[in-house]
């Protein structure tokens, strides 16, 4: 059965939509209109430091490395690594698909002048996930991504139900999903290939 807690601490974060205006300034929407982002809103900024710590470490070293000067205000540092992680990531006005949906990170190709010459793509924006899933758990999440049934991932990988289906939740665990289901969604919209 899929759980929502992850390392014992539940997030409630669950639809949100950033926009970056043309002066660079960051704001947010959870259902009640758009708000400037600040270094208070922390309940945001813990969600995505999380989100980095566990998924995205070379992403958190680098902006932490970037802004290692504001380091001495802690909620101004943490506030600044977020702020500039939303800007690279979501930044796009958007309503087909919350950047936040339900704990997922829903990443746009945000329009940005540097696209392709910049030295953190791949690294701050479009970052590659940096989780331990095991080759079998990559083998089942794969076949599960692209709409295989769990019995049918059982029968083509020679599997009990059973271990497929553990296989699928530990996956989910390790991407932060609230769900399983949410593993489709989740390939699909970050491009992950394995």
């Amino acid at each position: 059965m899929c759980s929502n807690s992850i390392h014992n601490r539940t997030w409630s974060m669950e639809q949100v939509e950033f926009f970056v205006s043309p002066e660079g300034k960051v704001y947010f929407d959870q259902g009640n209109g758009y708000e400037p982002f600040k270094q208070d809103d922390r309940e945001i900024i813990a969600f995505i430091l999380f989100k980095l710590h566990e998924f995205y470490q070379p992403t958190f070293d680098k902006l932490a490395e970037l802004y290692a000067k504001s380091k001495p205000n802690k909620w101004y540092f943490e506030y600044k690594i977020a702020s500039r992680f939303i800007r690279c990531n979501f930044g796009d006005l958007d309503k087909l698909t919350f950047d936040i949906n339900f704990g997922a990170l829903n990443f746009e190709e945000v329009r940005c002048p540097l696209r392709g010459i910049c030295d953190y793509e791949g690294i701050i924006c479009k970052p590659k996930l940096t989780i331990a899933i095991n080759p079998e758990e990559k083998k089942v999440a794969k076949l599960y991504a692209k709409g295989s049934t769990i019995s049918d991932i059982a029968m083509t990988l020679q599997k009990s139900v059973c271990t497929v289906d553990n296989q699928i939740n530990n996956v989910r665990i390790k991407l932060g999903l609230n769900s399983c289901r949410e593993i489709i969604k989740y390939f699909n919209t970050n491009n992950l290939t394995f």
